[in-house]
């Protein structure tokens, strides 16, 4: 009796789907890092070992991926974010949110863009940025309540001072030119605290014979 022939598997179709798609997140990054807006499909075809098709099978379009590219790296400021917001000490937490959004800005600077030219083309920020920035304001809420940092900064404030650290770094700068720079802009955040304290202390009277 004739026996049909056996259904191949489509475990192994599917497993090297997800390699593929996985490949090319990852040339995706380094592209973007590497290019910022300018990064084109074909280049990131090309780092990934694969076809443009393929590419393309998996995003349609360059917005497709460029939508995965910001909803990754939103998910892990977000959790930089959660995992700040549990330290104990105000300003600990403060400059460690601080340090976070440097470190993406200054490592990445095509995401940098890529979120900053969406801002200026809306008007508004990404869900999980807004997101970012009530996680932001919350953590500098507790640090001004505390004494920690000066009363009259936002978390937008903030954010704005560090992408300016991370606009103005350019690929053959020493590396440790924006970590310097950050430091200096979070002991202004404290110092002006520390000095506010002061002068609303008074002037220590003098005696009068």
């Amino acid at each position: 009796m004739h026996q049909p022939a056996p259904v191949p598997s489509a475990a192994p179709r599917r497993a090297d789907a997800v390699r593929n798609r996985q490949a090319i997140l990852a040339a995706a990054r380094a592209v973007f890092r590497r290019d910022g807006l300018a990064a084109q499909m074909d280049a990131i075809a090309e780092a990934a070992g694969l076809g443009v098709g393929t590419l393309y099978r998996h995003f349609p379009t360059r917005e497709a991926l460029i939508a995965v590219l910001i909803q990754e790296r939103q998910e892990r400021l977000l959790a930089s974010a959660a995992a700040a917001a549990r330290l104990d000490d105000p300003w600990a937490a403060v400059t460690d949110l601080v340090w976070q959004l440097a470190t993406f800005e200054a490592e990445d600077r095509g995401m940098a863009d890529i979120l900053a030219e969406q801002y200026t083309r809306t008007g508004r920020a990404a869900p999980g940025m807004a997101a970012l920035l009530e996680h932001l304001g919350a953590v500098m809420a507790r640090a001004q309540a505390a004494g920690a940092m000066r009363q009259d900064v936002s978390a937008e404030d903030v954010v704005f001072a560090v992408c300016g650290v991370g606009k103005m770094m350019r690929p053959d700068d020493d590396p440790g030119r924006w970590q310097r720079l950050v430091g200096v802009f979070l002991d202004g955040l404290r110092g002006a605290a520390a000095s506010d304290r002061l002068s609303s202390s008074g002037p220590a009277s003098a005696s009068v014979d």
